[in-house]
């Protein structure tokens, strides 16, 4: 489980088996061309898109951890409860 926090207002919560390879170079670490169009990871572009924007207009970003053994119900209820507004799916 894991939330993207700027200037401490969580804007993007989300869940992975795997957090090296969720912020490595197959997910938000590296964005190719392809992820950006239908059928390609556009959820990894457009996030990774946000964090440059915020960092570009000079806010902190914070990437926040935390194990869970029901990731999918607590991500679920981060986004019902926050409404971040880098969620665009609403579970």
């Amino acid at each position: 489980m894991y939330a993207l926090a700027v200037d401490n207002n969580v804007v993007y919560a989300g869940k992975a088996t795997d957090l090296a390879t969720r912020w490595g170079s197959q997910g938000y670490g590296s964005i190719s061309p392809a992820n950006c169009f239908v059928g390609g990871q556009s959820t990894n572009c457009r996030v990774n898109h946000e964090i440059l924007l915020a960092t570009r207009a000079g806010s902190t970003v914070e990437i926040w951890f935390r194990a869970e053994p029901d990731a999918e119900r607590t991500e679920q209820n981060l986004i019902r409860r926050l409404n971040p507004g880098w969620n665009i799916q609403v579970p």
